[in-house]
C-alpha cells in the first residue's frame, strides 16, 4: 500500500518531496540535524511566500501611482490650456515663442507621464493575468480580494462566507500555488 502510494506521488506532475523518517530510531544528534533541516525547509518556505506577497502588493502601489500620475496630467492639460492662469508668483513672458516653448515642454512631460503610466498599466495586467491562471478558483478570490480590490481579512471572509481564520488558510494555500512568470 505504501509503495502504491509512492508510486502515485512520483506519477504527479508537480515534484513532490517525500521524506518518511522514523523519529525512535534516530540518535540524537541526528534528531537535531532533522530539526535544523526542517526549520531550514519552513524559513525557505515564508521567506517564498513573503516575496510573493510583496510582489502581489505591486498591484496597489501601481494603481496609487497611476492615480497621482493621471492628476498631474490633468493639471498640466490645465495649464497647457490657460497658460496665463499659472499662478506661481513668478513672471510669465507674454510672446508667442515663448508659449510655443512652454507648450512643447509640457507635451514632453506629458508624454513622460503617460509612459509611466503604461508602465503602471503593464505591472497590473500582469499580476491580474497571474492570478488568472490559477486552477483553483477560491484560492483566486481570495487573492483578488486581498491583493487587488485591497480588504482586509475580515472583509474577505464576510464576502466569502468563511471564517477570518479559514480565509487566511486559503490565503497561505493560494500564495504555496501562485507563480511569478
Amino acid at each position: 500500500m505504501l509503495q502504491e502510494f509512492v508510486s502515485y506521488l512520483q506519477s504527479l506532475e508537480e515534484a513532490v518531496n517525500i521524506v518518511m523518517i522514523n523519529l525512535q530510531e534516530l540518535e540524537f544528534d541526528h534528531l537535531l540535524e532533522y530539526h535544523a533541516l526542517h526549520k531550514y525547509i519552513l524559513d525557505q518556505h515564508k521567506e517564498e511566500n513573503e516575496k510573493k506577497k510583496e510582489y502581489l502588493r505591486r498591484y496597489h502601489a501601481a494603481e496609487l501611482a497611476e492615480r497621482e500620475i493621471r492628476e498631474e496630467i490633468d493639471d498640466l492639460r490645465m495649464n497647457k490650456m490657460f497658460p496665463a492662469l499659472i499662478q506661481d508668483g513668478m513672471p510669465h513672458g507674454s510672446s508667442c515663442m515663448d508659449l510655443s516653448e512652454y507648450a512643447a515642454q509640457l507635451d514632453e512631460l506629458l508624454t513622460e507621464l503617460k509612459d509611466q503610466m503604461e508602465l503602471r498599466i503593464r505591472i497590473r495586467r500582469k499580476i491580474t493575468w497571474e492570478i488568472e491562471q490559477m486552477q483553483n478558483e477560491t484560492e483566486k478570490t481570495v487573492l483578488r480580494l486581498r491583493y487587488i480590490h485591497w480588504l482586509r481579512w475580515e472583509q474577505i471572509a464576510e464576502r466569502m462566507g468563511y471564517s477570518q481564520e479559514h480565509a487566511q488558510r486559503i490565503h497561505k494555500k493560494a500564495l504555496r500555488n501562485f507563480k511569478i512568470s
